[in-house]
């Protein structure tokens, strides 16, 4: 029962390994020139382009996995902690004063919450979200957002409008009356309005700010009205080595406009100022979904492991060429065995491995004639390599050897027949004193002759026998059947072992 379960276990062994008999003495596989300096250019290339994707890949300059869809969106919300928007008078030849000057205001921007499509009371002049750079006005800190039944639905609205005293404070102050009517005298005066996006960049792996430009002229009884819709994207970057790591990104990476100019009345009866420029800032519903996956290692293994084995597909042309080579050499081989004279035929060949001249001892062979004798001997040779073949040449000599034997039993005999070991025994010593008087001591040397007594000697036996019982008559028959078995292990020895086996100068 043990043995079958252990039967089963070895049949479900994956370690399995198959024993290969070696063609020759000294190696079980045929290898040629050829095949070697495939091996090495056809790994080689693998090798070179291993290393080359492993480079590109250190230097970030194979390109990521990209794939982008939009969808609408029901709600959506996002905070513009930098520069959202930015305003400059644009310059020009008579354009010598500027609306922006904190100690001569012409125009103040407000930041005004759209908060359910109403303008809430409150402090529109923020220096929180408004800062001045020189002749350059920037917008930060705004939030937009929709469709989330818990907040409000808050748009923001960005507008120029005429300064007055009572709404800033020190150090601003406002443009007096001449002033205001000198700038809005001079011939151009046009404002560069800067809406700043996102893009991600997949070299640096960073998000970069694209500022997109637009020139609006400033026009002292009519309001430039603008609607900016901003496009928001939600990027997710996977730059995992082996394993996923993503990092989300929301950002605006795109707008649409719509704008119109109407009358100053409109917003004056809104806001109570006179507005000259006013953006509407709000999100769009469609929201842009993008991911971006980096090549991870084991896609790099992968695409160089396709190359290779492209690459490697031209080897099974030299394992044909092998083995085609292994067929031609082993069918000579049989041939040379059972012709020895046959290597001494020198045989030329072209470069297509066609026979061109025979010679044998000094004399040309009709090369016909030859390749014809020949063609028949590697066929007679490649039958003896089949193992039906060989089992039936097996067989002959077995009904060979039972015709001269004239009986089966000797053939059966032939299992108990074999090659004696040598013996490698240590010397017994006897202590005499551990004797009884009741035993005695009784060995052959009277079988041995006097030259070979020797303690070293394996074929010396001790036998101890019992004075009261006819162990004697067993003795001489135990010797007697010593001696027939040794007289038939000495007609086999060492020798017999190898005598038969291919001397190293015909393998050669």
């Amino acid at each position: 029962m043990f043995n079958q379960f252990l039967n089963h276990i070895r049949k479900v062994d994956q370690f399995g390994v198959v024993f290969q008999p070696k063609i020759k003495y000294s190696t079980n596989e045929y290898k040629t020139a050829v095949g070697g300096i495939m091996s090495i250019v056809l790994y080689g290339l693998s090798f070179s382009y291993l290393i080359y994707s492993f480079v590109q890949f250190g230097q970030g300059s194979i390109l990521p996995k990209i794939t982008s869809i939009q969808a609408k969106s029901d709600q959506q919300s996002v905070s513009f902690e930098n520069e959202i928007m930015s305003f400059k008078i644009r310059p020009g030849q008579d354009n010598q004063i500027n609306p922006f000057d904190p100690t001569a205001l012409v125009l103040v921007p407000f930041v005004i919450p759209f908060l359910n499509n109403e303008i809430p009371p409150s402090q529109y002049f923020n220096f929180e979200q408004i800062s001045f750079q020189g002749n350059t006005i920037s917008i930060r800190n705004l939030n937009l957002q929709y469709g989330d039944p818990s907040q409000d639905e808050m748009e923001q609205i960005i507008a120029f409008v005429g300064c007055k005293q009572a709404d800033i404070q020190p150090p601003f102050a406002c443009a007096n009356e001449s002033v205001r009517n000198s700038f809005f005298a001079q011939s151009s005066n046009a404002m560069l309005a800067t809406t700043q996006v996102n893009q991600f960049n997949t070299d640096k792996r960073t998000l970069e700010e694209v500022g997109k430009e637009q020139v609006l002229a400033i026009v002292d009884n009519s309001t430039y009205f603008q609607t900016t819709n901003l496009n928001i994207q939600e990027s997710t970057v996977d730059t995992g080595l082996l394993l996923e790591s993503t990092e989300k990104y929301v950002y605006a990476t795109d707008y649409y406009l719509t704008s119109q100019q109407i009358d100053q009345q409109y917003f004056r009866n809104t806001f109570n100022y006179d507005a000259y420029l006013v953006f509407q800032l709000r999100i769009g519903k469609l929201k842009y979904y993008q991911s971006i996956q980096y090549p991870k290692i084991s896609e790099i293994l992968a695409d160089a492991g396709s190359i290779a084995s492209t690459i490697l597909l031209l080897s099974y042309f030299v394992i044909l060429c092998n083995q085609s080579l292994l067929e031609k050499q082993s069918l000579n081989d049989i041939i040379q065995i059972y012709y020895p004279s046959y290597k001494d035929m020198q045989i030329r060949r072209t470069f297509y491995g066609q026979i061109k001249e025979v010679t044998y001892q000094g004399k040309r062979q009709d090369v016909d004639q030859f390749k014809q004798y020949q063609k028949e001997l590697q066929d007679k040779a490649e039958k003896k390599l089949t193992i039906l073949n060989q089992v039936y040449e097996i067989s002959r000599l077995q009904f060979l050897v039972q015709n001269i034997l004239k009986s089966k039993e000797q053939l059966r005999q032939s299992h108990k027949i074999g090659i004696k070991l040598k013996q490698f025994e240590l010397p017994k010593l006897i202590n005499e004193e551990n004797l009884n008087g009741n035993q005695i001591v009784f060995t052959s040397f009277y079988q041995i002759p006097h030259s070979q007594l020797n303690l070293n000697c394996s074929t010396q036996k001790l036998v101890i026998i019992d004075s009261n019982s006819d162990s004697l008559q067993n003795l001489k028959k135990q010797q007697q059947q010593n001696t027939i078995e040794e007289s038939d292990e000495n007609q086999l020895n060492d020798e017999d072992f190898d005598i038969l086996i291919q001397p190293n100068e015909l393998e050669e």
